[in-house]
C-alpha cells in the first residue's frame, strides 16, 4: 500500500492503534469515514471492508488517490490493510477477523452540500469563483487520466478561506484502461448528477464528469432562498431536460448549461473550455 507520510515528516504508523477515533463522518456501501486524531492533528480515515467485496487486493480508490496531488483534491497520506478484531458473543475475540483497508487522508470540515443548504448568500462573482475552483480540481483529475464518475455536492469539501477539495474517488476509474470498468452501472454515480450514458450502462469518458459539473453549476447559482424540495425539483427538471425560463433570473446562462448537460457526450465542452468560459464571463460580473 502506498504512503506519503515519510516524505511529509509525519512518520509511518500504519495501524488504527495509533489513531484516536473522534466521530463518524459518513457511511457508505463498503465502509465508513471517521474523524481521527493522529500525531496531534485531525485527519479523516476511511475504512473499506475487503472481506466480502474485494479480492483482497488494493482497491482502485487507493491507487487513484495516491496519484492525485493538487490544491483542489483531498490530500492522501497513506493506506494499509489490517484485520479488524471483532468479538463473537459465543467464542470471544479473534474468531472472526474481517479484513479492512484504511485510507488516511485530509479531514475537511464541511461539504459543498452543507454550504448550499446553509447561508449561500455570496455574490455572483463568489459563485463563479467557487465553481472555477471545482472545475480546476476536475481538470487535475482528468489530466491524471482519471474519471471521477460521482461528482456531487457531498463529495466536494470546503476548507478555510474558500478552499475546495474534491474527494471520495471510490467510483473513479482510469480513463484509458479498457479493462477498468469504464461502462456505467447503477452502482456508479448518483442519479440526479449522473450523465445519461452512465445511468444507462454505456461506455463512458471524462465527459460524464462535465455533465455532473453542469448540475453543480445550476445548484451553485440557485438563490439561498430556494428550499431543499425546490432544489430537488429543479435537478429533476434538469435531468428530464425541462429547462425552466426562471433559471435565467438566477444568473444562469441557459446555453452554457445546455452545453454542459448535452445528451451527446461529444457535445459537452472539455474542462479547459469551461475554464476559458468562466474567465471570460466571471469578469463581467
Amino acid at each position: 500500500m502506498p504512503n506519503l507520510c515519510d516524505s511529509m515528516g509525519m512518520g509511518l504508523n500504519p495501524s488504527m492503534d495509533n489513531f484516536k477515533i473522534n466521530k463518524l463522518l459518513g457511511k457508505g456501501r463498503y465502509g465508513e469515514v471517521y474523524e481521527c486524531t493522529y500525531s496531534n492533528g485531525q485527519y479523516a480515515v476511511k475504512t473499506i471492508d475487503v472481506t466480502n467485496y474485494f479480492d483482497h487486493t488494493e482497491p482502485r480508490e487507493v491507487s487513484i488517490m495516491s496519484c492525485l496531488q493538487d490544491a483542489n483534491i483531498v490530500t492522501f497520506y497513506q493506506a494499509w490493510c489490517e484485520n479488524k478484531k471483532e468479538e463473537n458473543k459465543f467464542h470471544g475475540f479473534g474468531v472472526h477477523e474481517p479484513k479492512y483497508i484504511y485510507i488516511h487522508m485530509e479531514a475537511c470540515a464541511r461539504t459543498l452540500y452543507d454550504f448550499l443548504c446553509g447561508n449561500n448568500e455570496g455574490t455572483i462573482q463568489d459563485r463563479w469563483s467557487l465553481f472555477e475552483r471545482i472545475v480546476k480540481g476536475v481538470r487535475c483529475i482528468h489530466a491524471t487520466g482519471i474519471i471521477h464518475r460521482d461528482l456531487k455536492p457531498w463529495n466536494i469539501f470546503l476548507g478555510p478561506c474558500g478552499a475546495v477539495r474534491i474527494g471520495d474517488l471510490g467510483h473513479g476509474c482510469w480513463s484509458k484502461s479498457y479493462c477498468d470498468g469504464r461502462r456505467g452501472s447503477p452502482d456508479c454515480g448518483t442519479m440526479l448528477y449522473s450523465a445519461p450514458e452512465l445511468r444507462n450502462g454505456l461506455l463512458v469518458t471524462d465527459k460524464v464528469d462535465v455533465y455532473s459539473l453542469g448540475v453543480i453549476y445550476l445548484e451553485i447559482f440557485m438563490p439561498a432562498a430556494v428550499s431543499v424540495n425546490n432544489r430537488v425539483d429543479a435537478l429533476i427538471d434538469l435531468m428530464e431536460r425541462r429547462y425552466k425560463p426562471e433559471w435565467t433570473a438566477w444568473s444562469i446562462d441557459m446555453e452554457f448549461l445546455k452545453d454542459l448537460t448535452a445528451l451527446n457526450p461529444c457535445d459537452r465542452p472539455s474542462v479547459g473550455t469551461i475554464l476559458e468560459y468562466i474567465a471570460e464571463h466571471a469578469s463581467d460580473c
